[in-house]
């Protein structure tokens, strides 16, 4: 009876990305697939990238009258220094009109956190963000937060970690010799192939939570150069010899450099015990491995 009910007042979705970037599009195309109706907002036309079936608005231009259907909205504008676009923008204007609203998702980043010396950080580690980026992020999920109690919205965290998957991965980087192997093994990153995302996103929509934060990573935080040997293994390239870390720093932007200043391994626990996730790659191998073998890079 009531999994029935679910699934069906879920295939009549309504889905609002604000923000239509690579996660916002790989979430489209699923519920499309899925006979959901999907809208999302653009920033002065940039319409070169659609799925297929997704009504597109100028985000300049949106009113309450856009979000009377809105059933569930994707949040994936990253703030500012002013604060968060969306909440600028709207001032709450949006979402008090809308009476069928269940569930709003803001795509943060697990890079609130900071560096944790290497440790385990779970969704309850305190935030202590290093960097004026995650400063920001974490400032925004306050404000959605604090929106949640404050009007009853259906505000739910998720703190995402490096994202890759089809076109966007570490053989592009490879094949253009745009990278450089950097030998420290002390750090390991946390990443997350855009289908788990997906999986991760609709499965709290299937079962929101209003008000609670997931770390959506996968299950093997891992070193650069472990993941780019890899990735050069199935291509049959050999890389060039690895270099120190303060050696690399000195070719690097201070938005690369900042990735390497926080060290921490991110816990999945928590989106397997409360959304039953079983993740389809569960490690950078099977995630790289997938998107060789289709040659989506």
């Amino acid at each position: 009876g009531d999994l029935c009910m679910t699934a069906s007042k879920l295939d009549m979705g309504h889905l609002f990305c604000l923000g239509y970037g690579y996660t916002a599009q790989f979430l489209a195309g699923y519920l499309i697939s899925k006979n959901w109706r999907v809208s999302a907002s653009t920033r002065s036309g940039d319409v070169s990238k659609t799925v297929e079936g997704v009504l597109l608005k100028p985000f300049e231009t949106l009113n309450g009258e856009d979000f009377d259907s809105v059933t569930h909205i994707l949040i994936s504008i990253p703030p500012t220094a002013d604060g968060d676009p969306v909440l600028i923008r709207n001032q709450n204007k949006f979402f008090k009109t809308s009476k069928k609203l269940r569930w709003i998702g803001y795509l943060s980043a697990t890079s609130v956190y900071g560096d944790a010396k290497g440790l385990l950080v779970s969704e309850t580690s305190p935030a202590k963000p290093s960097n004026n980026r995650a400063k920001y992020r974490l400032l925004a999920e306050k404000s959605w937060l604090n929106l949640c109690s404050a009007c009853q919205l259906p505000i739910h965290i998720f703190r995402l970690a490096g994202i890759y998957g089809p076109h966007r991965n570490v053989f592009q980087r490879i094949t253009t010799g745009n990278t450089q192997t950097i030998d420290e093994p002390n750090i390991k990153f946390s990443r997350i192939h855009v289908d788990d995302i997906v999986k991760v996103l609709f499965a709290s929509m299937v079962k929101p939570a209003a008000g609670q934060v997931y770390n959506v990573c996968d299950d093997k935080a891992a070193m650069q150069s472990d993941v780019l040997k890899y990735a050069a293994d199935l291509l049959q390239i050999a890389l060039p010899r690895p270099v120190k870390l303060e050696v690399a720093k000195k070719n690097m932007s201070p938005f690369q450099e900042s990735f390497w200043r926080d060290n921490k391994i991110v816990s999945n626990k928590k989106i397997k015990a409360d959304l039953g996730i079983l993740l389809q790659y569960p490690t950078y191998e099977e995630g790289l491995l997938a998107i060789f073998k289709k040659r989506l890079f």
